[in-house]
């Protein structure tokens, strides 16, 4: 979230939003991108992406734990 504000505030001194909210509103829009809508946004995201990663893990676990038993893995002796 701290990346996500500093990058924010980086290209709205670029002047970033600005073009971009007057090019909605040349298209007839009548929405801006605030800081905000933007930390909604990133809040939104890493709560999905959180969700989706807590349950893609197990599953890539369980699909290498077969391939490793279907296949067979790398032994790794280790002598004293």
């Amino acid at each position: 979230m701290i990346a996500v504000a500093v990058l924010y505030f980086g290209m709205q001194v670029a002047g970033v939003w600005a073009s971009v909210n007057e090019l909605i509103g040349g298209v007839g829009g009548d929405q801006a991108i605030t800081f905000g809508v933007v930390m909604a946004l990133a809040a939104l995201l890493g709560a999905i992406m959180s969700v989706l990663l807590s349950i893609l893990a197990p599953l890539a676990a369980v699909i290498y734990n077969g391939v490793t038993d279907l296949f067979g893995g790398l032994e790794v002796v280790v002598q004293d």
